[in-house]
């Protein structure tokens, strides 16, 4: 049985398939209807709902109780609209969810990880910064996570390319910005590794690259593990699957320096999706579990 992780403000589940790439099992929660989720879903408030489970109460998960014993590990992307520069210039407020989800977090004594913006650096504690073109993808979008347990990162590699202007067709050259009303969705789509997702989650979400990169360091620290992988010994990744999205491993001749960007895109579909080799244009549907009605 794979472990579980609590994917709480989940959103269209960017986070969330990272950390099945990492081996875990996956159950989001978020107080929207999230029918694009491609995991088990719960509709509700997380911070209640996680309360719930810390004071000791079950919830309900697909015919049975959950308790926070049948839990490895939490992740919370909390919104972030009240650190981001576009609200901080239209004046508008919104409230702090990371000191709450943090306080609830670490009451359980499960290792947890909280996601956000560069501008929420000063609210999280000690966080990694991680960027998409440390994973060779199409797309910068940094973000930072606060872990309680440790992560290494990747080189960070110069931002050679530049970004496309918000609202303008993405040239070649240029890495997508997925913000606003962004240009160019099924490219979306394919920089955020994300080929089920709408415009609308693509905006709010993280590449699966990025919790991937965290989540083996979780599944480390949740098998006791004394020393966490090294950065060169991880695998980066390109070329994702026709199907899911997931990404192909490279070489060791390809993460040489110079050759990343030399490489063509290839057919490639992952383990999982090996008996339904064939070919797909995006978007791509990912199958999706049967969603839970709202509880709290």
């Amino acid at each position: 049985m794979k472990p579980i992780v609590i994917d709480a403000f989940c959103g269209q589940g960017g986070a969330g398939m990272g950390y099945s790439w990492a081996g875990f099992e996956v159950i989001g929660i978020d107080i929207t209807p999230q029918p694009c989720y491609p995991f088990g879903f719960i509709c509700g408030d997380a911070l209640v709902i996680l309360r719930h489970l810390l004071r000791g109460d079950p919830i309900p998960w697909d015919g049975r109780l959950l308790w926070l014993r049948d839990i490895a590990g939490f992740h919370g992307s909390p919104p972030c609209q009240r650190y981001s520069d576009t609200q901080r210039i239209q004046d508008r407020e919104h409230p702090d969810l990371i000191a709450p989800i943090r306080e609830i977090m670490q009451a359980t004594g499960l290792p947890y990880v909280i996601e956000n913006v560069p501008g929420a650096r000063a609210e999280l504690r000690s966080p990694v910064e991680l960027c998409g073109a440390m994973f060779g993808l199409r797309t910068y979008r940094h973000r930072l996570f606060e872990t309680s347990f440790p992560v290494l990162v990747p080189g960070h590699p110069p931002h050679i390319a530049p970004q496309a202007k918000m609202g303008r067709p993405v040239q070649p050259g240029e890495f997508i910005q997925c913000v606003g009303n962004f240009s160019d969705v099924p490219l979306g789509r394919e920089a955020m590794q994300m080929p089920w997702a709408t415009r609308e989650g693509l905006r709010e979400a993280i590449p699966p690259a990025y919790t991937e990169h965290i989540g083996r360091y979780l599944m480390a620290a949740i098998e006791g593990k004394d020393e966490p992988m090294e950065p060169s010994e991880m695998p980066y990744k390109r070329n994702g699957c026709d199907l899911c999205g997931r990404m192909a491993p490279l070489s060791r001749i390809e993460l040489e320096p110079g050759n990343r960007e030399k490489l063509a895109r290839v057919a490639y579909v992952c383990d999982q999706h090996q008996e339904a080799r064939r070919p797909v244009q995006l978007p791509v549907p990912v199958p999706l579990l049967p969603q839970a009605e709202s509880l709290f």
